[in-house]
C-alpha cells in the first residue's frame, strides 16, 4: 500500500492507551526489537508492536481526550512531552514544574490525564 504524505499529512496509530496521530513531515518509520520507532520534524517516539492495533494514515488528527489540569495535585505524576516522550516522574506537579523547560506537556496521575503548558 502507498499513499502520497501531501495527501494525509497525520499517521494515526491505536495503542492500547488509545489513538495518537504524528505529522508526516519528514516522517521515517523503523521496526528494532519489536518496537516502531517514528521519527518525524517534532522529535522521536516508540511503540511496542505488541500494543498496535491499527495504524493508518489520517487527514485530521486523533483527538486525545486530555483535558487542561484544573488545580495543583498534591500526588506522583508522570510528564511527558507531546511527541510522547517520557520526560521524568515527579513527586508533584509542582515539583515537575521547576524540573521542565517551557512548552506543552501531558501529565499523568491517579487521577488522569491533563496538559500542561510551562512558561
Amino acid at each position: 500500500m502507498s499513499a502520497d504524505g501531501y495527501d494525509y499529512p497525520y499517521l494515526t496509530l491505536t495503542t492500547a492507551d488509545g489513538e495518537v496521530s504524528v505529522s508526516v513531515t519528514d516522517l521515517t518509520l523503523s521496526v528494532q526489537d519489536g518496537t516502531l520507532v517514528l521519527t518525524n520534524a517534532e522529535g522521536t517516539v516508540s511503540y511496542a508492536l505488541s500494543d498496535l492495533t491499527d495504524m493508518y494514515f489520517s487527514e485530521t488528527a486523533a483527538v486525545t481526550g486530555i483535558s487542561e489540569m484544573q488545580s495543583a495535585q498534591d500526588e506522583r505524576v508522570t510528564v511527558y512531552n507531546v511527541t510522547g516522550q517520557m520526560m521524568g516522574t515527579y513527586d508533584n506537579v509542582r515539583a515537575a514544574q521547576q524540573h521542565l523547560h517551557g512548552g506543552v506537556y501531558i501529565i499523568k496521575s491517579d487521577k488522569g490525564t491533563f496538559k500542561m503548558t510551562r512558561r
